[in-house]
């Protein structure tokens, strides 16, 4: 039964909830607050330890050992994955539109933001040069508006590497601008050719890494971009100009050119005397000596016949001096202009063909179609559920703490008057026997 006490002077469950009920205003308002305050409170606090993460792989051109945490870009400078959230980039970043409000000196400060690497290594077969590095950013919540915001500043964040690849300038030109200041035509033709051969080395490098197939912007292919370079070796016309100069003793006509084949001329002589020393010396013990010494002797000898032809070119070109038709001939220095035209346009050629391979493979993808993921903290939902239930529980708690101190006053105030009291029990007994009369009441009408 419902009033069935347990023992004298006991409570039971029906008691409590009555007890409970009795204060049901002041329950419900202890709950309410309690579930109000202690949504808010829970959802706000717990919200300093939430934290954006962005997962995504980055794929960099001519990665090497990807083993290695570092990188090094094609231009030569140095790459560290922590310099993602360097204080540097991350000022960088809070200076564009849009992202002003972002306290990144209180986020490096706190160490509010962080960064973690993992290696996925490629099939180095099919995908030479390129492996996948995978990063992880992760950083509190408080910093962002809302989560639409700490998308986009993260995003401008891990973009880093592949800006500074879309804006990077490689210099190509090794030898082509110092082929202009080359007081020989043998050192300028030297000069262009060591050109030719470096641009021709730089497109190997290419479709080592990448393919013979891919195709570049204007639509050909690197083996296209390459086989241009390569028919244009085959020819030499480098070889060719140098004999001719040789031949014809054609001079650039400067003083430091001059005193160049002097100088020449005179250290030709002193190894012409030398070998043709050696070699009388050598003449005489040749009858007791066997073939080792005969060896030398042709060995002396075409040293000896190479330096006399030498001497004999840069006595022709110190006579030329004196010949203005030897001075830079137009016809020989329109054919150098040509060949030095043809290097400089391979030389600008390979500039945007290289910028947008690397800029093609430089990939970065978000391993999460909404880029951005929310760990820790709770939702307002949840702070909700916790905070409802923990105010049912102390405004129960208090009702009936309440109640049942009023009701331990009426005891007191009735034992005092000299009224019994049998306490809840009575009042229930009281409330039957009413409702008794009032039926027996209605069944004699």
């Amino acid at each position: 039964m419902e009033n069935e006490i347990e023992n004298e002077g006991g409570v039971t469950i029906g008691y409590i909830f009555r007890t409970i009920f009795s204060q049901k205003w002041l329950a419900l308002i202890i709950a309410v607050v309690i579930t109000l305050v202690g949504t808010l409170g829970l959802y706000f606090i717990d919200k300093r330890n939430e934290m954006y993460s962005v997962s995504f792989v980055l794929q960099l051109p001519n990665t090497g050992d990807a083993s290695s945490t570092s990188y090094t870009y094609p231009d030569g400078e140095s790459f560290y994955f922590t310099d993602i959230i360097s204080k540097k980039n991350l000022e960088d970043v809070a200076s564009k539109e849009g992202f002003e409000a972002i306290d990144v000196d209180k986020m490096v400060k706190n160490n509010d933001i962080s960064i973690i690497r993992s290696l996925d290594k490629l099939d180095d077969k099919n995908n030479a040069g390129v492996y996948d590095l995978n990063y992880t950013v992760k950083v509190k919540a408080k910093y962002f508006a809302d989560e639409d915001s700490a998308r986009d500043f993260i995003e401008a964040l891990t973009s880093f590497p592949r800006d500074h690849i879309a804006k990077m300038g490689i210099n190509y030109d090794q030898s082509l601008t110092t082929s202009k200041s080359a007081i020989t035509y043998d050192e300028q033709l030297t000069l262009l050719k060591n050109q030719t051969v470096y641009i021709q080395t730089k497109y190997d490098a290419l479709i080592k890494s990448y393919g013979s197939e891919f195709v570049v912007s204007d639509g050909r292919t690197l083996a296209q971009c390459k086989d241009e370079v390569d028919a244009y070796l085959t020819k030499d016309f480098f070889t060719s100009l140098k004999n001719r100069a040789k031949e014809n003793g054609y001079i650039k006509s400067g003083t430091e050119e001059k005193l160049h084949y002097e100088s020449e001329l005179y250290s030709k002589g002193l190894a012409l005397k030398r070998a043709e020393a050696t070699l009388d010396g050598l003449k005489g013990f040749a009858a007791d000596t066997g073939s080792i010494i005969y060896d030398e002797i042709i060995s002396l000898n075409r040293e000896i016949a190479t330096l006399e032809q030498e001497i004999k070119i840069l006595e022709e070109y110190i006579k030329s001096y004196s010949n203005t038709d030897k001075i830079k001939p137009k016809d020989f220095e329109d054919e150098i202009a040509s060949v030095y035209a043809n290097v400089e346009k391979f030389t600008a050629d390979i500039e945007p063909v290289a910028s947008y391979v690397y800029g093609k493979v430089t990939k970065i993808n978000y391993l999460s179609t909404k880029v951005v993921e929310v760990e820790g903290g709770r939702g307002l939902i949840i702070s909700a559920v916790i905070a409802l239930v923990a105010g049912i529980v102390v405004a129960a708690i208090v009702a009936f703490a309440v109640g049942w101190s009023k009701q331990k006053k009426v005891k007191s105030t009735e034992s005092v008057s000299g009224v019994p009291v049998y306490g809840e029990a009575q009042l229930q007994a009281a409330a039957t026997d009413e409702s008794k009369e009032e039926k027996d009441t209605k069944n004699d009408k």
